[in-house]
C-alpha cells in the first residue's frame, strides 16, 4: 500500500494511496478556504479522474471546507459516473457534513463513516 503525494505549484493538496482498485485521495490540508486551494483541488481532481478508477475522498483531516469547494467534487462524480465509475466520500466531521447537507450533497450511497466501510461497500458494489 504505497502512498504519494499530489501537488500543484509545490503545494500538496491530497496524499494518495491504492487499495486494489480503488483510488483513495486524503485530503492534506485541515482548511479549504480559498480559490487558489480549490483550484489546487480542481487540478488534481481533474488528473485522478484520468486514471478512471473509482475513488474515496478522505476527509479525516479537514476541519472547515467552504462551500466553494463542492463545485470540483460535483463535477468529478459526475465525470466519474459517466465513465460507469464510483466515488464515496469518507470521515467527515460534522461541520464538514453541514456544508454538503446544505446542498443536499449529503445522500447516503455517497457518504460513509470511515475509509475501511469505504472500501467494503465500493467493492460489494
Amino acid at each position: 500500500m504505497d502512498t504519494s503525494t499530489t501537488c500543484v505549484a509545490g503545494i500538496q493538496v491530497f496524499e494518495q494511496r491504492e487499495e486494489g482498485e480503488i483510488l483513495i485521495l486524503r485530503f492534506s490540508r485541515s482548511k479549504i478556504l480559498d480559490e487558489a486551494q480549490i483550484e489546487n483541488i480542481r487540478i488534481c481532481l481533474g488528473i485522478a479522474a484520468e486514471e478512471n478508477r473509482n475513488m474515496i475522498l478522505d476527509f479525516s483531516n479537514v476541519t472547515f471546507f467552504s462551500s466553494a469547494a463542492l463545485s470540483p467534487l460535483l463535477a468529478l462524480r459526475e465525470n466519474l459516473c459517466e465513465r460507469g465509475k464510483k466515488i464515496l466520500f469518507a470521515c467527515m466531521c460534522k461541520e464538514v457534513a453541514t456544508i454538503f447537507a446544505i446542498v443536499h450533497c449529503d445522500t447516503l450511497e455517497l457518504m460513509e463513516q470511515n475509509v475501511k466501510s469505504a472500501i467494503g461497500k465500493m467493492r460489494s458494489s
